[in-house]
């Protein structure tokens, strides 16, 4: 009788470990979601010699198939918090999210299936940091000011597949959606962008 709970044991964990694996047979993503809109909040701390940051990404994501998880890539951030809520902006509940390093996948898991055709929104809060010279992601250069001060800048590398080294977000070049991107910095620093700036506010 032991025998036979333990083989039904092993059965039901066979059963619901496959589908989750079947994400991760690829590092291309599944196509199951995809983002229609990023907003991106970046808080830099450049100007006070600190070269950490802090951020806020929202992505705006249809469901193309019945699906109880969400993956997207991440790495080198460090994830403080994940939400996600539906079309109405109510609450849904996220049981937990995790990292595979290897394919730097970020999969967020839900309680509830999230329907095909249904809209959602995953809001995730992040730390990361600057200070690296590989020229990928987000990463520091540096120069001499006239006084011989030494002073820091930020510089974003993308392309091909770096993005995901700056903030979590869908990092391949077939995945294109807009994006409305909020940069904080010191009053002396400017933010530059290859797109035009909407509005620039004083805190």
């Amino acid at each position: 009788m032991k025998w036979k709970e333990l083989s039904y044991l092993a059965v039901i964990l066979l059963v619901i470990c496959v589908p989750i694996s079947e994400a991760f047979e690829s590092f291309r993503l599944p196509n199951t979601t995809i983002p229609t809109h990023y907003d991106l909040f970046i808080n830099t701390e450049i100007h006070n010699g600190d070269l950490d940051y802090n951020g806020t990404v929202k992505i705006a994501i249809n469901i193309l198939e019945d699906t109880k998880q969400i993956v997207l890539h991440s790495s080198r951030s460090t994830l403080v918090n994940v939400e996600l809520t539906n079309d109405n902006q109510l609450p849904m509940k996220v049981i937990n999210y995790e990292l595979h390093n290897e394919r730097e996948f970020l999969v967020v898991y839900t309680a509830d299936v999230l329907k095909s055709g249904s809209r959602v929104v995953l809001a995730i809060d992040f730390l990361n940091s600057i200070n690296r010279t590989d020229q990928a992601g987000f990463y520091r250069t540096s120069y001499t000011d006239d006084d011989g001060t030494l002073k820091y800048s930020g510089v974003t590398q993308f392309q091909a597949c770096d993005a995901r080294s700056a903030f979590p977000c869908y990092d391949e070049p077939g995945i294109k959606t807009t994006f409305d991107v909020r940069i904080a910095c010191g009053i002396d620093y400017h933010a530059r962008s290859n797109a035009e700036i909407a509005s620039i506010s004083i805190l």
